[in-house]
């Protein structure tokens, strides 16, 4: 798994951006252990974010400046998620 978070300098950090879920270390062999994760990160939607994931689906889980989602990308990111990080605007 990787992510590509990066600190952002200027005017760029004013931005919106979005934080997109677009797998999981376990989700081929344990996809229950992903719902757990999810649950534990975004209580309420795991359902529909697990389906979505194994569609092989990207989800918007997040949006916000910069500085206002780091912290919440660095924890998907520890708890096994593969990010993305986009700029919306």
């Amino acid at each position: 798994m990787n992510s590509n978070i990066h600190p952002i300098a200027g005017t760029a950090q004013n931005r919106l951006y979005g934080i997109y879920v677009l797998d999981h270390l376990h989700l081929d062999e344990n996809p229950e252990r992903t719902r757990q994760a999810l649950r534990g990160m975004l209580p309420g939607d795991e359902d529909a974010i697990l389906l979505n994931l194994l569609q092989r689906r990207r989800v918007l889980v997040r949006r916000g400046r910069f500085e206002a989602l780091n912290t919440f990308a660095a924890r998907l990111y520890s708890q096994g998620f593969q990010i993305e990080l986009v700029l919306l605007d």
